[in-house]
This record gives structure tokens, C-alpha cells and sequence, in this order.
């Protein structure tokens, strides 16, 4: 099916927009925020593959019933208890049978972990979103979304050591030294809401179709900006989280894809960019098969001053396995002895056969 006969005058000038104007976008962002590198909240290096992480609009983006789950895991080189970061997600579409059957969003359910240090410092946040995808014109989708969820911070007080336990006499630490917590939570629970835009064109074409698709959206999370302090009688306001991203898909191949995108956070007067992208190479053109891949897909980011990003996939039209390992260039990598951080993904869905499915990777 040729979309390009599809395709109106705003597809032309998106058309314009991958060929030119996505390439500036990465250059400023690059250039005006290479100083910087880190926000607050754990992010993935796959973070196209965590869609409510990253934006809860993704509830109303996928025709087709998901279920993904990603595990991070970094600092296993340097500390005896790793930095450990996990997301489960479940997206359910609202699909209209009166006339013709048209995506009108979803709802969407997730789940994230990250457990810091051997005090085990833990977040834990439970979210429900939900999408509107609006149709403006053939092709292209405007989607609202919104979440609102309970965080719980969490430590084993009784697994930190304290400075003033440290007794130089007795050749370093001292457990016998009594330290007052009085002044300090165990558990501290607060609400949580966060809202999303985004504009896809072309979204749900096949790999084997001819058209090019175009997304790009923002999120902002923390609104409320809660009090996340764990000392008693204290307010910590938590800092707005703000997540911008974008990219495009394109055939340059009759079986090649090529996608380049790029991931921008900010938190807290601090930054993280991912610039890069992945290639995807299409075996076959069957994509119903449930076990044997039908792609493999190869990506490659730079997080800005920080490191460099590796990936892998493979899948089909009903999963998509992903690895990635994060390669340290930072002055870290002297204390890391070289070891970076290692993630893996897994998305499976049911295919829509009343909605066109979107065999895209985002």
C-alpha cells in the first residue's frame, strides 16, 4: 500500500521538517545543554521501550492491548549493592465500532521500582493513565494524557552507617556507637500526577509500507512538586520533572529502516540528553508469526557527556526483546574499572485486526 498518495500538505512539510529540521533540533540540543548531564529521577537508556515512564499520553497512542517490563541494573562495579531500576506497564485501547472503527485513546497501568545503596533507599510509585488521541487530519494525531498515582520512600535505617560511628581507636567503624533516629521516617507516601502531549504523523504503518512517520512529545511529572522529605516536621519539595523528546521513522532499504531520535530531561537546573538511533532490518514481511523474529533492530546513543549506548532487538508484530549496556566516557569510568550499566526490555501485544496495528518500535 503506497501511504505517500495519502498523504496531505502538512505531510509534505513534516516531510521537510525529518530532512532538515530534525537534524537542527539535535544540533541546539546538544550545543545548549551539553554542560550538563543528570536529573534526579532514574531514567532507562531505553526509554522508548518504558512508554508511561516517559509519557502518559503512550496510553492513547497503541491501538492494540500491551504489556512491557523493563529491568536496569548499574554501579555493580563499584559498590557492593547495585543501583536497581524496574517498570511494569499494561496499556488497554478504546477502539469505536459505530461506523468507522477509529483509536480514540486508552487507559494505562504502571508500576516502577528503584532501590539505591545498602540502605535500600527505595521509590516505589504506582500510576494510572489515561490518552486521548484526537485525529486532526488524515495521518495526523494529537494525543492528551494525564496519570495520577501513590509513591512510597522507603530505608532500612538500621543498614546506614553514620559518620559519628567511625572511631579512628577501634581502626574505623564502630557498630557499638549509638546513633539517634528519632528525627527520621521509615516510609514517607505522597500522591503523584503528571500530564502529557504528543503529535504522531503516520504512526501505524508497516514496516513494509512506503511513508515516513514523525513523533515527537513532552511530558511534565511531580506537578504538585510533593513533599518527599523523610525527616520529620521537614518539607523537600520534589522537583518537577520535564521530558521532551522526538524522532522519525524511514525506509532507506525495501527491508531497512533507519530511526533517529533524541531524549531530553530536565530537573532540578539539571540535564540529560540522548542523541542516536537504531537501524531495523525486516526478515520477513510475515509479521504473525508468535515466536520466530521478523526483525532485528541495532541502536546506538550518546547521553552527553556521560556514555555511550548499545542496543539490540529482535521481535515481532506480538513481542519485542530488547538489550542495551551503557558504556562509561566519563571520569566515572576510572572508578567503574570500565563496567557500564546493562537494561532489558520486553514488550508483548495482542494486534489489533479491527485498527491497523502499529508495527513501529515506539
Amino acid at each position: 500500500m503506497d501511504l505517500s498518495k495519502k498523504i496531505p500538505s502538512l505531510g509534505d512539510i513534516f516531510k521537510v521538517i525529518l530532512s532538515k529540521g530534525f537534524s537542527v533540533f539535535i544540533l541546539i540540543a546538544v550545543l545548549i545543554f551539553s554542560d550538563r548531564s543528570y536529573g534526579q529521577d532514574a531514567q532507562f537508556s531505553q526509554y522508548y521501550a518504558s512508554e508511561l515512564y516517559l509519557n502518559p499520553a503512550f496510553a492513547g497512542s497503541d491501538p492494540n492491548v500491551s504489556v512491557s517490563t523493563n529491568y536496569r541494573q548499574q554501579w555493580n562495579s563499584i559498590i557492593g549493592t547495585p543501583y536497581i531500576t524496574g517498570q511494569v506497564s499494561a496499556i488497554i485501547p478504546f477502539n469505536s465500532k459505530k461506523g468507522t472503527i477509529r483509536h480514540l485513546g486508552g487507559m494505562g497501568f504502571s508500576v516502577y521500582q528503584n532501590r539505591a545503596g545498602e540502605g535500600h533507599f527505595q521509590t516505589l510509585g504506582a500510576n494510572a493513565s489515561f490518552g486521548y488521541n484526537l485525529e486532526i487530519a488524515n495521518l495526523h494525531h494529537v494525543i492528551f494524557g494525564l496519570q495520577a498515582g501513590m509513591v512510597q520512600k522507603s530505608i532500612r535505617l538500621q543498614d546506614l552507617k553514620w559518620g559519628s560511628q567511625f572511631n579512628p581507636l577501634v581502626g574505623g567503624y564502630d557498630p557499638s556507637v549509638t546513633v539517634s533516629i528519632n528525627n527520621l521516617n521509615n516510609n514517607v507516601f505522597y500522591p503523584d500526577f503528571a500530564a502529557g502531549l504528543m503529535y504522531e504523523f503516520n504512526p501505524h504503518r508497516g514496516y513494509s509500507e512506503k511513508g515516513t512517520s514523525v513523533f515527537i512529545g513532552g511530558s511534565a511529572y511531580h506537578l504538585t512538586q510533593p513533599n518527599e522529605s523523610m525527616l520529620k516536621d521537614s518539607v523537600s519539595r520534589l522537583p518537577m520533572l520535564f521530558k521532551l523528546f522526538g524522532g522519525t521513522e524511514l525506509n532507506i532499504g525495501q527491508r531497512v529502516n533507519l530511526s533517529p531520535n533524541a531524549f531530553l530531561a530536565y530537573q532540578n537546573l539539571q540535564y540529560q540528553i540522548n542523541v542516536g538511533g537504531y537501524l531495523t532490518f525486516i526478515f520477513t514481511k510475515n509479521q504473525h508469526q508468535r515466536a520466530m523474529p521478523a526483525y532485528l533492530s541495532i541502536g546506538s546513543w550518546y547521553r552527553v557527556r556521560d556514555a555511550m549506548i548499545f542496543s539490540l532487538a529482535i521481535g515481532n508484530e506480538t513481542y519485542r526483546l530488547g538489550f542495551s549496556y551503557d558504556l562509561n566516557n566519563s571520569s566515572l569510568r576510572y572508578n567503574t574499572q570500565g563496567k557500564g550499566a546493562y537494561e532489558i526490555s520486553l514488550r508483548i501485544q495482542k494486534p489489533s485486526r479491527e485498527v491497523r496495528t502499529q508495527d513501529t518500535l515506539i
